[in-house]
């Protein structure tokens, strides 16, 4: 809110810090997946009979994630474990770290001590609206089914295949409820959608008006 403060903590080291928290993500993710969860032959093993029923593929031959939480070796099942607690913990602190500095920024925005204009800060609000919705649109069809899908098996839960096909395609239909966000609470986006759907109604009204005349 201050190209002082933007230029003093931000700029450059602020957008450093950024690359090197994402570099850091990228590193994480990928020491956890592959010295913990990634599938060794005694895991892949154990896969082969399923993934050759649904697939018809040897699991022999995949690079996948597999983590055994029962019925392996307790390396296996040590592995697997810290493996999924150590992702678990990954993704949770990005959710935790976006609604909180969202939390932040509408307590700036409601501050009387914050100088903007009505109209700017009238702006600020929707556009803090629109970016609450899209960060809790990932954390239902995306975050959500990923926990769901890793923990169950601790618990002995057996929700069928069904569960996993309705979590594939809730995070592949992660993309296009995520800019809704913006067009439904920025009135400029949302104007302009409400116009191009008066205009095909309007067009097609006067086109089946035509049709019947003639």
């Amino acid at each position: 809110f201050s190209n002082k403060f933007l230029r003093k903590y931000f700029l450059p080291y602020g957008m450093i810090l950024t690359v090197v928290w994402c570099i850091f993500h990228m590193v994480y993710w990928t020491v956890a997946c592959y010295f913990f969860i990634g599938a060794d032959r005694e895991r892949k093993l154990y896969m082969r009979d399923s993934i050759r029923e649904v697939y018809g593929l040897d699991s022999l031959n995949l690079n996948m994630i597999v983590t055994l939480y029962r019925d392996g070796s307790y390396d296996a099942v040590q592995k697997s474990l810290i493996g999924i607690v150590s992702i678990t913990f990954l993704s949770v602190d990005s959710v935790l770290l976006y609604f909180i500095l969202g939390l932040l920024i509408i307590r700036k925005l409601n501050a009387n001590s914050l100088i903007m204009s009505k109209k700017t800060k009238k702006l600020q609000t929707q556009l803090m609206k629109a970016l609450v919705v899209q960060s809790v649109i990932p954390t239902v069809v995306s975050f959500a089914p990923c926990i769901l899908s890793w923990y169950q098996p601790v618990f002995g839960i057996e929700l069928g295949r069904g569960v996993y096909h309705a979590a594939t395609i809730a995070v592949s239909a992660f993309p296009f409820f995520d800019p809704l966000a913006i067009l439904f609470f920025v009135p400029t986006f949302r104007q302009r959608i409400q116009e191009q759907i008066k205009g095909i109604v309007t067009f097609n009204s006067s086109k089946t008006t035509s049709d019947n005349n003639t």
